[in-house]
């Protein structure tokens, strides 16, 4: 009877409209994509007869409200679909400079706006990033453990989330949301939610129909009161139209493609990373081992010119420590390159004390390259140790000068000339500070060495190649360096060392001894040092803390 213009009803429903007065109706079907979508009911209190002309032309508006409809939805629908087309453009241009998901986050309001929405979510490995109304962390984490437990193809949405999640009835903020999954690993979703709308809904009558059994059975009776009768509807949104929920589709794929090449520029900067990594644990090993080479190749050369074990220790000592301070200052310039000047005044300040002032520096600011300053240094450390002990400043009267320049090629030319101290004469035979000095910058920098034993004083001619020489900025007026007088210091009573390293620890505890401190206390972490502190009870005031980042507990 579809296609009837007269035809008979539900005894049911002839019954409702008895109960309402109604003599005759008339309905005009609203159809949208071929669907029942509305009608227009019409009501007369006593029989009506329409003519044809009457009825072909309600069926005329009919049609026409329903294309009218139909074609307001699809403009409204297109233009959501434009809106999502150039988002996506967007999107997917910015991946290019993108580094993370977080690259997402400035396009949070347009996406909010394209769903109509009150708030975005996004949640992806482990990370949440909000705009709008939010979720609280507990309430967003049941929301995605049920998606998660409820995996429905596609995009999830709703606006009665209460129904599908019972613990959301109270959750105003969220009423309905739209879940867009953004990859197959659980967790990752974009989450659009809408606040809830309570909403009165006013009813003709009471809805709920009383039922009856006669002689033919149950059957359900019309109500006879058509007093308004209203519904508070709680826990819902908004719902979400077609032409949104269209959008939001259309967007998924595009942000499932955002989000994938988003992960394969996280796994290429991962594997880079992991690859710098292994280059710089290789590189590291290959240094430590480096390093304790060369302290044994130190070791097992000074062995042979030592007279004592007090003297063998003093050399292999100041010749670590020549290392350790090179070491500290190139770090100190981040692994850049250290000034040459600063190199000469540490090693003279670390081992002539007051008769450092004899030694007369002249030359540019020059920076030296790591790779030769460790090298450098250790040559230095030998000539002034040399100097010291044996040279023109092992007395009150001699003096030492030190001049350099750099040739048109870039290398440096270093000369050390010594004068006014004890007759030199020509050594039979070489010990390893001499070593030191002529082969080192040969053979490890490919550079040159001369050495020559005159008389009146020894002089030294170091080449550098240029790709080790840096020149530096000159220094501002008044920047000169001033050696800080020495004065005396009076000791703490009682010094705590935190290291946790033990055999550091007791290097420094046989060298505070030997600065006459008379108690010392060990501790390998700060909680250590703490309890040794409060079981002691100490004075704050006579404490003082020595320490290389100690470890935590």
């Amino acid at each position: 009877l579809s296609m009837s213009m007269l035809r008979a009803v539900s005894p049911v429903h002839i019954e409702y409209l008895r109960n309402m007065g109604v003599g005759a109706s008339l309905s005009i079907s609203i159809l949208r994509h071929g669907r029942l979508w509305g009608l227009f009911a019409c009501h007369h209190y006593g029989p009506h007869h329409i003519s044809y002309e009457r009825r072909t032309a309600a069926e005329l508006f009919g049609q026409i409200f329903s294309y009218m409809l139909e074609s307001r939805e699809q403009e409204v629908a297109a233009r959501h679909v434009e809106r999502a087309r150039n988002l996506h453009d967007r999107l997917v241009s910015s991946v290019a400079t993108a580094s993370g998901p977080e690259s997402l986050t400035p396009y949070f309001g347009e996406l909010c706006a394209l769903a109509n929405c009150d708030g975005v979510t996004l949640r992806m490995g482990g990370q949440t990033a909000t705009h709008g109304t939010r979720l609280a962390p507990e309430r967003l984490d049941a929301l995605v453990a049920f998606l998660d437990n409820h995996p429905i193809p596609g995009v999830f949405h709703t606006h009665h989330l209460a129904a599908h999640l019972p613990e959301a009835k109270d959750w105003r903020e969220a009423a309905g949301v739209i879940a867009v999954p953004l990859s197959r690993e659980p967790g990752d979703y974009l989450i659009f939610q809408r606040a809830e709308v309570v909403r009165e809904v006013a009813w003709a009558g009471d809805p709920n129909k009383a039922v009856t059994v006669g002689p033919l059975g149950a059957r359900l009776t019309p109500r006879e009161s058509f007093e308004a009768w209203k519904e508070t509807v709680r826990g819902q949104s908004r719902p979400w139209s077609a032409s949104e929920l269209a959008a939001v589709e259309s967007l998924r794929l595009t942000l499932l493609e955002v989000v994938m090449r988003l992960t394969d520029l996280a796994n290429a900067e991962r594997g880079k990373a992991q690859h710098r990594q292994e280059v710089l644990i290789a590189e590291l090993n290959h240094r430590v081992r480096n390093i304790l080479g060369l302290i044994r190749g130190l070791i097992s050369q000074s062995r042979d010119g030592a007279t004592s074990v007090q003297n063998f220790f003093d050399v292999v000592s100041g010749r670590v420590q020549a290392l350790a301070r090179a070491h500290d200052q190139i770090t100190q310039q981040h692994w850049g390159p250290g000034a040459l000047r600063e190199l000469i005044r540490s090693e003279a300040e670390a081992y002539l004390a007051a008769k450092a002032d004899r030694l007369i520096l002249t030359g540019p600011e020059i920076l030296i390259e790591p790779q030769a300053f460790s090298t450098l240094s250790l040559v230095v450390h030998e000539l002034v140790t040399n100097s010291a002990k044996y040279g023109a400043l092992c007395d009150s009267r001699g003096q030492v000068h030190v001049t350099w320049r750099t040739d048109p090629s870039g290398a440096l030319e270093l000369a050390w000339r010594e004068e006014g101290g004890p007759l030199v004469k020509t050594p039979s035979r070489r010990g390893f500070g001499s070593t030191i000095i002529e082969r080192s910058i040969p053979h490890e920098l490919g550079g040159e060495a001369e050495v020559l034993f005159e008389p009146a004083g020894l002089q030294v001619a170091l080449r550098l190649p240029g790709r080790y020489v840096v020149e530096a900025p000159p220094r501002p007026a008044g920047a000169a360096h001033a050696p800080s007088p020495e004065r005396q210091v009076a000791g703490p009573a009682h010094v705590l060392v935190v290291e946790d390293n033990m055999i550091i620890a007791l290097d420094l505890e046989g060298v505070l001894q030997k600065f006459g401190i008379g108690e010392i206390s060990l501790a390998s972490t700060v909680g250590a040092l703490r309890a040794s502190t409060q079981a002691d009870r100490t004075s704050p005031s006579s404490i003082s803390i020595w320490g290389r980042k100690p470890a935590c507990p």
